[in-house]
């Protein structure tokens, strides 16, 4: 082991050196040092004096002491508790408590005493924090009297269940914050359960003591008891230097060259993009950052604890070593990002004159390291180990100059550069009071007293007496569900437990996932539907209602007899004058009406593969497709204009054919299901159109599906919308005719004339929509009160786009709760695989609709890029297994292999890549998130678009339809919002109401009114046709002068404190460049002014001065000097992290 990690692993242990006289001085930190820590110094005595005596004397020498004064700087780190502590919920969060058992009869007085020595020994634990007339953070230091301590003491043997009334204690204790401004820092109490047995508890803010800390208190008051007790003077080691005397030196060598030095390393480090780290949060990030937390703990058991021991051990290692590294790879694992940033305070305490300290002495070190696809465990963990040296080296850098230095975007939401952070602590002498009655005891997770948290995720890995590890994660409530986290801490183990096992083997191959829980959703039932084809559901149902209307359009009606009949005389007029065969592609080219459906069937019927082509498509386009899939044989009518080449085509025109009322008997189905059923174009990426073969297996699951289990009655009137050259078609006719409905085709002039559409539906009196969802709401947005009072609708049916319920929408599914809203998703290489259902009759509205879970005979999974499966609520790609998957790819063999591929997890299975993002919920649905090839990065964060959509939904009832897009302004991506309204609205107040719910980088700045959304022939949103954004469309933040008095004095106060001649009541004061100092002037300065109280939380919330002059003018603040603030604690408990100093 490197020895000045040996060093620091000693003095975690409880023992320190150093060099009196050449000779290795060893001080004991607390009592009951185990002999094996005494040995290791032994056995490495020589090494540690050479590395002693090869630092440069400069690093070691003397701290000089400070000059007596009143008051004294803090340290930057100091300042920045401070600053985040003047929320009362971040304050709570900084408390460091500990607890002692102690067993005998115990004094509280002499107890009481001894707490008091240490405290005049150390006067950082009688220090307080006020700010000067310049309004910069002082040190006071007070005497014994002025501190006003006293032990408290409860008794709680009298009362039933006693430790239940601790634990009450402590919790009670740990949710009221300290008085920085006046003291005391530390609160004890002597808490009585049994006879002679006790606990002593203890909480400090963090301001004044770290973690290393603790230990130093805890045997000095011990020590000085036990003196006292035997009235004996307590011996103690001498304390050369105070906590002043630190900050002052510490303060000063920022000036110095090995301060530059160090900067640049730093600098470098950081000098790429800086990931942002994305772990699956239940809901929004709040705009602002909160305190509110819980702790889980855990412990690692016998064998993951021995073998983590002896890895370290065999690599010359740390426990935090080995623990940071195995961090990383979760996170990777679990964000699929491979870059990662975490923080952990290192306790500067080389120092020789630093031995026996209590105070804050940590510095937060930022951690970044790169998980490779390539590396073992063994491989990464050397890279680990190298910027673990690197950064100790170059500890003495501030991480808040860092921050200063790297001019990061201000985000308030979280915490600057990383949001977890790894502690990793040493045996702390105390015995272990928990009983493991087996292994599986172990796994056993409990909730701790702590209702904070600091950061995201805060990881605590601690050694115990008896040789285990201990793990505790506290986490933000407002971010995370308690279920994800116990998930989190189950993961963690078995990757620790992996990666250690077989530390050669490749990180990317590692499956730490069993079973099938969380992996897949399955719903495989291969005997749960006949094996025929939808010809036979469609003969069945001819025979069970042949005089029932089948189809409707315009003035045409064609009863199931007929329909079948016509399409049995298509079918036989292509095999015996065509020699359709199975897999012939017959083309069909024809303009909406009902011709489109008899061409399907008899196509089908014919046992050839149907190949639409849409009329309206370019000539280029369609010759495209007629080469491509090797057409010869084209059902059309005689009014489409046809100019291709006509060598070796033959064009068949149905209008033309003729057609008997002699029954003609259904051909013999000789259509196996492997069969090719249909092939659909769609858009490919090299500007071609590609073709996805579909089987008779798939449309026949799909059809029985529709039939059985997708919760739509049979029998209904529906209303085919979608285009004929679009799948969802497919859907629409095989199973409203297999199941006896009536399919009502919409003539092509209504499709975008929603008006005329809604009354279409009103006087047919249709039962069923099936709209893609863009379609879907521009349709909603059209109807009057005449169709919510006549419409009589069962179901509707999305599709082709992730479906937001909002606006219109919400409000028909509200005033018509029988209704059912179905989500299907699923791409043309498989079709329709997943539905969802709700109606508001027996759920919640979802405005965010899953895509919920598999149909039968369908395999989904979710996998990472390594194709291992993730757990719930961890993002992942779709992978579509089972009955649906399509043949391939017409004629790309290539794209065909990339695409559809080998089941890694199941040899026998094909499945194909969607490229589609999701995670599945722990209800085991699945919860869309987009294209990965066009996912939304804003400033590093990943954006869901839908989710800004759906605020801004609710910003105003006028707004009918909004798509949210990323588009390149001056080479960055910029968030622009298209809307459609029938209202003029002020775009400042979306931006405002925005930011009171968003966090600050997805808060667009573009703004567009549309008359309408473009939409595609399919119906979804035609986002090449969306217009370009002009700076027009920006909120751009031009001067305005103050209006009123208020306005006019906070621009006073700005302008003082930032040096900037003029400011407008709509500039933003970040933006403007305050920082941490800048805003504590200003609170001062408002609440001397209009005497009145706000708080940091305030200035992020309203941070533009015309947001916050309102809210003064609206006495929603207090006047008179009341402790009230502008957004009330008690209902929102946020506060930010602090950014510059």
């Amino acid at each position: 082991m490197e020895t000045i990690f040996l060093i620091k692993e000693l003095r975690e242990k409880g023992v320190a050196v150093k060099l009196v006289e050449d000779q290795l001085e060893v001080s004991l930190l607390k009592e009951n040092v185990e002999d094996e820590v005494v040995e290791i110094v032994r056995n490495n005595k020589e090494q540690i004096i050479n590395y002693l005596q090869s630092i440069s004397i400069n690093k070691f020498k003397e701290v000089p002491k400070a000059k007596e004064s009143a008051s004294y700087p803090v340290s930057n780190a100091q300042f920045r508790i401070w600053f985040e502590s003047q929320s009362t919920t971040a304050s709570i969060a900084y408390h460091i408590p500990f607890e002692v058992k102690l067993e005998g009869d115990y004094d509280k007085n002499v107890l009481e005493e001894a707490i008091r020595y240490a405290i005049n020994r150390h006067e950082i634990l009688r220090t307080v924090f006020r700010l000067n007339s310049e309004k910069e953070l002082q040190q006071h230091i007070l005497s014994a009297k002025e501190l006003n301590f006293n032990l408290d003491y409860k008794d709680f043997t009298e009362v039933e269940h006693s430790l239940r009334k601790v634990n009450e204690y402590i919790k009670e204790d740990l949710n009221i914050s300290f008085d920085l401004e006046n003291g005391p820092l530390l609160r004890a109490a002597l808490l009585k359960y049994e006879n002679n047995s006790y606990y002593y508890y203890c909480n400090l803010h963090h301001i004044i003591c770290d973690a290393w800390s603790i230990p130093i208190l805890k045997s000095e008051i011990l020590t000085v008891y036990t003196a006292l007790k035997a009235n004996k003077l307590p011996e103690l080691p001498e304390l050369r230097i105070q906590y002043k005397d630190y900050t002052l030196w510490s303060l000063d060598n920022l000036k110095g060259e090995s301060f530059f030095k160090q900067k640049n390393y730093w600098l470098d480090k950081f000098s790429s993009e800086t990931p942002v780290l994305e772990l699956p949060i239940k809901s929004n990030r709040p705009p602002v950052k909160t305190y509110n937390g819980q702790t889980l703990k855990t412990y690692f058991n016998k064998n993951i604890s021995s073998a983590v021991n002896a890895y370290q051990k065999s690599k010359e290692g740390s426990l935090y070593m080995v623990m940071l590294s195995t961090l990383h790879v979760m996170l990777a694992k679990y964000t699929g990002n491979n870059d990662s940033i975490i923080g952990s305070p290192f306790a500067a305490r080389e120092h020789m004159d630093l031995n026996n300290q209590i105070g804050f002495y940590t510095n937060t070190l930022a951690i970044r390291n790169r998980v490779e696809k390539s590396d073992s465990f063994d491989t990464f963990f050397a890279a680990v180990k190298q910027s673990i040296l690197e950064a100790h080296n170059n500890q003495q850098f501030p991480f808040e100059e860092l921050v200063k230095e790297l001019k990061l975007k201000k985000d308030p939401s979280r915490n600057p550069l990383f949001d977890v952070m790894l502690v990793v602590l040493p045996k702390d002498g105390a015995k272990n009071e928990e009983q493991f009655d087996s292994e599986e005891s172990l796994e056993t997770i409990t909730v701790e007293k702590s209702t904070t948290s600091k950061f995201d995720l805060l990881i605590y890995v601690e050694e115990t007496e008896n040789e285990l590890l201990s793990l505790k994660v506290e986490y933000n409530t407002d971010l995370f569900e308690e279920k994800f986290i116990r998930q989190f801490i189950g993961h963690y183990k078995k990757i620790v437990e992996l990666l250690l096992t077989k530390p050669q083997e490749s990180i990317s191959e590692f499956n730490y996932l069993e079973g099938h829980s969380g992996i897949q959703n399955l719903d495989l039932d291969i005997n749960k539907y006949k094996k025929d084809t939808v010809i036979a559901f469609l003969e069945k149902q001819v025979i069970a209602t042949p005089d029932a209307i089948a189809l409707h359009f315009e003035e045409v009606k064609i009863s199931y007899l007929q329909l079948n009949n016509y399409s049995n005389q298509i079918a036989k007029m292509l095999r015996d004058e065509y020699n359709v065969l199975p897999n012939t592609n017959i083309g069909v080219l024809l303009d909406r009406s009902q011709y489109n459906v008899i061409a399907m069937l008899g196509v089908i019927k014919s046992g050839g593969c149907y190949v639409p082509i849409d009329s309206k498509y370019q000539e280029s386009q369609r010759e495209y497709i007629i080469a491509d899939a090797e057409i010869t044989n084209i059902l059309t009518t005689s009014n489409i204009k046809y100019s291709g080449r006509t060598e070796h085509i033959n064009l068949i025109s149905l209008d033309e054919f003729e057609y008997s009322d002699e029954l003609v008997e259904n051909t013999v189905i000789v259509n196996e299901l492997d069969d090719s059923s249909f092939i659909i174009y769609t858009s490919g990426s090299t500007g071609n159109p590609k073709g996805v073969i579909q089987t008779h297996r798939m449309l026949s699951n799909l059809i029985q599906w529709n039939i059985y289990d997708s919760g739509i009655s049979s029998g209904l009137r529906h209303l085919q919308y979608t285009s004929f050259s679009f799948d969802v078609s497919l859907q629409d006719v095989w199973f409203v005719l297999s199941s006896g409905g009536v399919l009502y085709v919409t003539p092509e002039s209504m499709k975008l004339d929603f008006s005329t559409l809604s009354n279409y539906i009103i006087e047919n009196k249709i039962e069923v929509l099936c709209f893609p969802f863009s379609a879907m709401t521009s349709f909603f947005d059209h109807t009057d009160t005449e169709f919510f009072k006549k419409n009589q609708l069962k179901d509707i049916i999305s599709s082709g786009e992730q479906l937001i319920i909002s606006g219109a929408l919400e409000r028909f599914l509200l005033e018509f709760p029988h209704v059912k809203l179905h989500n299907h998703y699923g791409p043309s290489e498989t079709h329709v695989v997943t539905s969802f259902t709700i109606s508001a009759n027996t759920s919640d509205i979802i405005h965010y609709m899953p895509i919920g879970k598999p149909l039968a005979n369908t395999t989904i999974y979710i996998l990472d890029s390594n194709l291992q499966p993730v757990p719930e609520k961890v993002i992942g790609e779709i992978y579509i297994g089972g009955e649906n998957i399509a043949k391939g790819y017409v004629k790309l063999p290539e794209l065909t292999q990339t695409r559809f591929i080998s089941n890694p997890l199941d040899s026998n299975q094909k499945l194909y890549k969607t490229g589609d993002l999701a995670y599945m919920a722990y209800s085991g649905n699945i919860i869309y998130l987009g294209r990965n090839d066009t996912q939304v990065k804003i400033r590093g964060f990943r954006i869901e678009p839908e989710e800004i959509e759906i605020q801004i939904q609710m910003f105003s009832n006028s707004i009918e339809h909004t798509v949210v897009e990323a588009k390149k302004i001056n080479g960055e991506n910029a968030l622009v919002v298209y809307y459609v309204s029938n209202n003029e609205l002020d775009k400042k107040e979306i931006v405002r109401f925005l930011n009171s719910r968003l966090p600050d980088y997805m808060v667009p700045n573009f703004y567009v009114k549309l008359e309408n959304i473009p939409l595609t022939p399919n119906g979804k949103v035609n986002r090449k046709a969306l217009p370009d954004v002009t700076l027009e469309n920006s909120i751009s933040r031009e001067y305005v002068a103050p209006t009123n008095e208020t306005e006019a004095k906070l621009v006073a106060i700005w302008q003082e404190l930032l040096g900037i001649e003029k400011v407008g009541i709509e500039d933003n004061f970040f933006e403007l460049g305050g920082h941490s100092l800048y805003i504590v002037r200003m609170i001062y300065k408002i609440n001397e002014i209009f005497e009145i109280k706000i708080n940091m939380k305030d200035v992020f919330t309203l941070q533009s001065i015309r947001e916050l002059a309102k809210a003064i003018d609206d006495e929603i603040l207090f006047k008179g000097g009341v402790n009230v603030s502008i957004t009330e604690e008690t209902t929102t408990n946020q506060n930010s992290e602090v950014w510059e100093i």
